[in-house]
């Protein structure tokens, strides 16, 4: 998730990393569906529409008191004409508009790194040069970052198997395991 990421130096000298992500419904929802909402706080800077937002905040999807915790959450509005224009960037992509919005966004703000657990929308990110990451690739996140265990990790792949609403196969939560496996917490990309 390196492209997401912005560099700077503090006074002191040291390395600050920062974070930046747009993403759509599908994170939000999931996340929230297996208890691990928070894991969205480890972005700096997390933005999203207001498309998007009337998508999770319909009844039985993310709580608002959640949402109200998000500190880093900043909900942009993006016109119906900016939509319309980023479908007919999109040709051939079948794409809603909280995916249209969040991508849009995406481009707007210069923000590369795209949280979506869909499948179209992933597409259309890399075909806009974005780099697309969903639920599993948060995570990861967490686990490099030393925020979840190894043990807590993989309770949350298969939580999203078994208790989301996500569609995964068995075999994309094992090849989730086995990449964390092979990491070391809190490693460089």
């Amino acid at each position: 998730m390196a492209q997401g990421r912005g560099a700077g130096r503090c006074p002191m000298g040291v390395r600050v990393v920062s974070l930046s992500a747009v993403s759509d419904s599908g994170p939000f929802i999931h996340l929230h569906q297996i208890g691990l909402f928070d894991l969205l706080t480890l972005f700096d800077r997390l933005v999203t529409s207001k498309q998007v937002m009337a998508e999770i905040m319909r009844p039985e999807r993310v709580a608002e008191d959640c949402i109200s915790n998000l500190v880093n959450l900043e909900v942009c509005p993006v016109a119906s004409e900016n939509i319309t224009a980023m479908r007919k960037r999109l040709v051939g992509f079948d794409l809603q508009e909280g995916e249209l919005s969040a991508l849009w966004l995406c481009c707007h703000l210069k923000i590369k790194l795209l949280l979506t657990d869909d499948l179209e929308a992933r597409r259309a990110a890399k075909f806009l040069g974005l780099e697309p990451h969903g639920s599993v690739g948060v995570i990861v996140l967490a686990y490099r970052m030393g925020k979840l265990s190894l043990t807590q990790s993989k309770e949350a792949l298969y939580n999203l198997l078994d208790k989301s609403s996500l569609f995964l196969t068995p075999a994309i939560v094992e090849q989730a395991i086995q990449f964390l496996e092979q990491l070391e917490v809190g490693s460089p990309e």
